[in-house]
């Protein structure tokens, strides 16, 4: 199998360098274009989302009367990892025995 690197350089001894470099930024800006409106849409997406949870979290809260969210709620429940030093004396067996 032989690449042939003769096409490519028929075409800059035709163009000259300065043509195969517009070809270079012309590619470099079209990728930047498409990276900017991908970015765009990201953002849009992005927005619409944060803006859908708000609504859904905004329901729930004024059907409990709640005004703020359990600050752990996995300690609420008992089911926390780690602890602190005086709930790991709770734990251990009181007849000397381990």
């Amino acid at each position: 199998m032989t690449i042939d690197l003769g096409a490519g350089l028929a075409e800059i001894a035709a163009h000259g360098y300065l043509g195969m470099m517009q070809r270079v930024r012309i590619g470099i800006t079209g990728l930047a274009v498409v990276f900017l409106v991908v970015l765009l849409a990201a953002a849009i997406v992005g927005f619409h989302a944060k803006e859908r949870a708000g609504e859904a979290n905004a329901a729930p809260e004024a059907a409990n009367g709640s005004e703020a969210a359990p600050s752990d709620p996995l300690a609420e429940l008992g089911v926390a990892p780690g602890g602190t030093a005086g709930d790991g004396d709770a734990t251990q067996p009181t007849d000397g025995k381990r």
